[in-house]
């Protein structure tokens, strides 16, 4: 999740009226080469120069998104989160909790701080993933290149919550502090994911 400022002005100014109810997330603020400023909640990766973290900011769910229905949303989304899942060697069940935390199936939802579709995914990451500006907010597209992404977490580090971390908070993030980052919002999205996948799990086996 990513905010950008034009100048630290600006920044300073939006951080001294952010609602009160949104305060408590810890936010890392750097700049990048053209003198824009930016604000994350996942660290920067070597092409900024980091300016320091306070606790500020937005946490979930995002800013857009609607979280009416979703159990019918969830349904009709069963079977391309299956195909996916299974393509990248995923439980289905893991899947759906993500899905479920991000963004409550909610195909057109978007984050304060511009992440979007689904899986909520950056617009720059989204790129990288193959994914075209156009077709962010397909479900097959989101969900084929969120998995893809959280499978990459997973072998990068080789457990379930740390790659829960690292898709929440940057994987830079999960190696600074070899393990969870101590961060309130990356810890609160582990448990919910956790608890959701434990529920979906259990649909699961009933069949």
């Amino acid at each position: 999740m990513y905010h950008r400022m034009a100048a630290m002005a600006g920044l300073i100014a939006t951080v001294a009226v952010l609602p009160a109810q949104a305060a408590g997330t810890r936010y890392h603020i750097y700049k990048d080469k053209d003198g824009t400023v930016w604000f994350s909640d996942r660290l920067p990766n070597t092409r900024y120069t980091y300016l320091g973290s306070r606790t500020i900011g937005w946490g979930r769910p995002p800013a857009h998104v609607n979280c009416g229905n979703v159990e019918a949303r969830a349904k009709s989304l069963a079977e391309t989160i299956r195909r996916y899942a299974r393509r990248h060697g995923l439980d289905p069940a893991l899947v759906k909790a993500i899905i479920h935390v991000e963004s409550c199936f909610d195909k057109r939802a978007v984050s304060r701080v511009g992440a979007q579709g689904l899986m909520q995914l950056m617009p720059d990451t989204a790129r990288q993933l193959g994914v075209r500006d156009d077709e962010v907010f397909d479900p097959d597209k989101n969900i084929e290149a969120g998995v893809r992404y959280f499978r990459q977490m997973l072998e990068s580090f080789k457990d379930l919550d740390k790659a829960l971390a690292a898709y929440n908070a940057g994987p830079g993030a999960v190696k600074k502090y070899n393990g969870i980052p101590p961060f309130r919002e990356t810890q609160k999205y582990v448990r919910r994911v956790r608890a959701q996948y434990q529920r979906y799990r259990s649909e699961a086996s009933k069949g």
